[in-house]
């Protein structure tokens, strides 16, 4: 059946390329979301498939001389001419912050993939930060101050639904773009995934006996993900006082936000660099009981069976009423979802977490694999995307004829002052 499918793929697509357009310097769930798909397009379906990034991005780093791949590298002081038969992939954007040395074809058809729930969302740029910890009152700038650009948003938006050339990772995506913008528009989900081994790993490792704790997190300790983070390690550090509990505390990350850990005296935490993606099995053989992660690093320690903790994210304080879920209590689409102050938390407390953990059997190690083989492996999800991709309609030209692209004025300036300073 594969091979049937690779060949009506390769007939789908034909001679036209599949460029994912990523040029960013740091270690991210999209550049390594990208990566993954260009892989099995490339190697498993035969087709044209490029990656657009800077020389020293990310992706360009990890390519392992994959001769399928096509590398085409983007400079922020050079034009890049990309193939006028593609399908370009982005992470959703505002129009106007599309890279700009970028020069576009009039044919080349777009695809936009909704990989953070802010990606459409406008924010006063001078401020942006605040405004990211505010959003009931960004939503009222954009009525007021940025209406202009709101409305050219909206029907961004609604352009991308009627040519089929938008979709979002999961339902916190959809619902913030949603009621950020009144939208009236359907579900589109295309959900993320990683490669899942053969495997239950973790259930074929020997348990640890002894009393200590294992935890771990898995990606940057920084920006909407520190509160979280601060959130288990306060909860961690409780529970050990309360139970005289033993627990060692993993951070695997290539950023290290201003975390203070002087308050969390109890636990002991250890810092270790990232793990590229080609070693991700590593991570298999470190002695970790159980994972706190949200996003694709949810999904990748999960895939090894380790029991998961599905983070949700915030830029503020995580509220003391705040619960925890395993991964695969969790919607299967789930990535995390946007804490709200008002929202009633259902969940377990960190003390029910470990109560679960602790009963030493292979239960929770089964769920979470099952669940991440059913719904999150890449290998199904490219499928889809293909599927999907192979349906967009939108263009270039679309964008240029409709006025999309004309830069608002606090981006241009925020531009400007930013290359100043």
């Amino acid at each position: 059946m594969s091979n049937q499918l690779s060949k009506n793929y390769k007939d789908l697509f034909g001679r036209n390329w599949i460029i994912f357009i990523f040029p960013y310097r740091g270690v991210g769930g999209v550049g390594t979301l990208f990566l993954k798909l260009a892989d099995i397009f490339s190697k498993k379906y035969k087709l044209n498939v490029g990656i657009v990034d800077y020389r020293d991005g990310f992706i360009s780093r990890n390519l392992e001389n994959n001769k399928n791949i096509k590398f085409f590298e983007y400079s922020d002081n050079e034009i890049l001419n990309l193939p006028e038969s593609s399908y370009l992939i982005f992470q959703s954007m505002t129009p106007w912050s599309i890279f700009k040395n970028l020069k576009f074809e009039n044919n080349q058809k777009l695809f936009f993939w909704n990989l953070h729930p802010f990606n459409f969302l406008i924010f006063f740029p001078f401020f942006r930060k605040f405004f990211e910890r505010n959003i009931n009152l960004s939503i009222f700038l954009s009525k007021t101050l940025l209406l202009f650009y709101r409305k050219r948003i909206i029907k961004f938006i609604s352009f991308l639904y009627k040519k089929n050339s938008i979709f979002f990772m999961d339902d916190c995506n959809f619902l913030t773009t949603k009621e950020f913008y009144n939208l009236k528009t359907n579900r589109r989900i295309l959900p993320i995934g990683t490669n899942i081994p053969k495997v239950n790993m973790f259930s074929q490792k020997e348990k640890n006996n002894n009393k200590k704790l294992n935890a771990g997190w898995l990606g940057r300790a920084e920006g909407f993900k520190k509160p979280i983070l601060i959130k288990v390690l306060r909860d961690l550090n409780e529970y050990a006082l309360e139970n005289k509990a033993e627990i060692d505390f993993i951070i695997i990350s290539d950023q290290i936000g201003n975390i203070d850990i002087s308050p969390f005296k109890e636990i002991n935490i250890k810092f270790i660099g990232q793990i590229d993606p080609k070693e991700l099995s590593k991570i298999s053989s470190l002695e970790i009981d159980i994972f706190f992660a949200m996003g694709l690093s949810a999904f990748e320690v999960a895939s090894f069976g380790i029991p998961t903790v599905l983070l949700d994210f915030s830029y503020n304080k995580i509220p003391d009423s705040y619960r925890y879920k395993f991964l695969f209590e969790s919607d299967k689409y789930s990535a995390g979802e946007l804490i709200t102050y008002k929202k009633n938390f259902l969940g377990k407390t960190m003390f029910e977490i470990i109560k679960e953990l602790k009963k030493q059997d292979n239960s929770l190690s089964h769920q979470t694999y099952k669940f991440i083989k059913e719904n999150h492996d890449i290998e199904n999800i490219a499928k889809e995307f293909l599927d999907y991709v192979s349906q967009s309609e939108a263009k270039y030209k679309d964008l240029f004829d409709k006025k999309f692209l004309k830069p608002s004025l606090a981006y241009t300036m925020s531009k400007i002052l930013k290359n100043k300073i």
